[in-house]
């Protein structure tokens, strides 16, 4: 079995449940979040696989039945959705994205009491029980996405339970809260209604904080000293924004920095900022930089990162963002005088990783690249406080000008110091 989920379905259904949660609606937030994209909400994937199987013809004889979904990863629009009963599996670019279990029992959990407690009137009037299932679906998705985690969350699973003999309140809907510890960001649900008791488990979506940036008398020496043009290019974020926080202590020179979806703004007059979609618009970089000579670049820009995916498209990022687009920077500023900063990763001596093969791959063909005109300096960069790097289960990793201040290759990789 088949089906895909588009963007105008999960806008509709956003309208439908009530969870307005932008990380199913906005591209920027999307963008920005812990996927690196919009995802479709968990109980809409279960919600149209239930009716594909057409659920209410597969139970209606049934006094108890139990239906579990595990997310393993989160699902994308307009991507194609693949269900395998041998393995009872939900597949998304090929990877199991979801587990699904469909039994004639009840499998009910130990829950402690909680004084966490969320009442809502039930009041749509419903006969049919699996009309009355996709409405409390909609209603705990609204919870999860608006309540409680609500803004950063994911629903991890759910655990469905029906059973004629449960006699719970058929008026209000009773959802139930505990979160395991204050260190992991685990949350034990449970909700009642009629003759359903559902177990979910949710958890609070690790969210970029970016921490306050402290700067030395030698950094601040070196930044001032620079006296050619700079162009950072992937300069919205990550370490490209904090290399531009860096050398924007510096307004005696022209400093060029590039954004591809988050618009920013910068005070300094010397600062100039320009949309770049790297993939179209590089020739663009050689109509900005023209009447320069010698420039400092610094690149940046990057795809979502997965050391452990190795699917085609992911692979084709790699390969274009870390070797075919330097290389075409490279060779379109041949003529000119260029020092060009390359960040490389710590992992890439990672064997089982297409990522970390293709960033050791690059820095060997951008070496051969090196000549009289042109300088590049490669530095592998070990875990740092980006939104590449963010963890449920928090790293407390410090910045890159926090490493810089206290390592001597990063400074010298950066500030081309031989």
């Amino acid at each position: 079995m088949k089906f895909l989920i588009n963007e105008k379905q999960g806008y509709q259904y956003s309208i439908n449940s009530g969870d307005k949660n932008k990380i199913h609606t906005d591209d920027i937030i999307g963008y920005n979040s812990f996927f690196g994209e919009k995802i479709v909400h968990g109980t809409l994937i279960l919600q149209t696989f239930l009716k594909l199987i057409n659920i209410k013809q597969k139970f209606r004889k049934d006094n108890k039945f139990y239906i579990g979904i595990n997310f393993l990863k989160h699902f994308s629009y307009n991507e194609k959705i693949i269900y395998k009963s041998k393995t009872n599996n939900l597949y998304q670019y090929g990877k199991i994205t979801a587990n699904i279990e469909l039994k004639k029992e009840n499998i009910v959990e130990n829950f402690e009491k909680t004084n966490k407690k969320y009442i809502l009137n039930f009041s749509t009037k419903i006969n049919d029980n699996f009309e009355k299932l996709f409405c409390l679906l909609n209603i705990l998705s609204k919870y999860v996405g608006m309540v409680y985690p609500g803004e950063n969350s994911i629903i991890q699973n759910v655990k469905i339970n029906y059973n004629k003999d449960y006699k719970f309140d058929d008026s209000k809907v009773s959802i139930y809260s505990k979160k395991l510890s204050r260190k992991f960001p685990i949350i034990l649900n449970k909700l009642v209604f009629n003759k359903y008791l559902i177990f979910f488990t949710t958890c609070e979506r690790p969210k970029f904080e970016s921490k306050k940036i402290y700067l030395n008398k030698k950094i601040k020496n070196l930044v001032k000293k620079i006296n050619e043009p700079v162009l950072i290019i992937g300069s919205s974020s990550g370490i490209g924004h904090e290399v531009l926080s860096l050398f924007k202590l510096n307004k005696n020179i022209p400093i060029y920095g590039t954004y591809y979806k988050n618009k920013f703004y910068v005070k300094n007059k010397n600062v100039k900022l320009f949309k770049f979609n790297i993939d179209k618009d590089i020739l663009l970089l050689k109509k900005k930089l023209k009447k320069y000579n010698f420039i400092r670049i610094y690149y940046f820009p990057t795809p979502k990162i997965d050391l452990y995916n190795d699917l085609k498209s992911k692979i084709y990022d790699y390969e274009n963002f870390y070797i075919n687009y330097p290389i075409k920077i490279l060779k379109m500023f041949e003529n000119k005088k260029i020092s060009f900063f390359y960040p490389s990763t710590i992992f890439v001596n990672y064997k089982n990783s297409k990522y970390a093969r293709i960033k050791k791959k690059a820095e060997k063909y951008l070496q051969k690249l090196k000549n009289h005109n042109t300088i590049i300096n490669i530095l592998r960069i070990s875990e740092i406080n980006t939104k590449q790097n963010l963890s449920l289960i928090k790293k407390n990793l410090p910045n890159f000008i926090d490493v810089l201040r206290n390592n001597e290759n990063y400074i010298k990789k950066l500030f081309f110091i031989n």
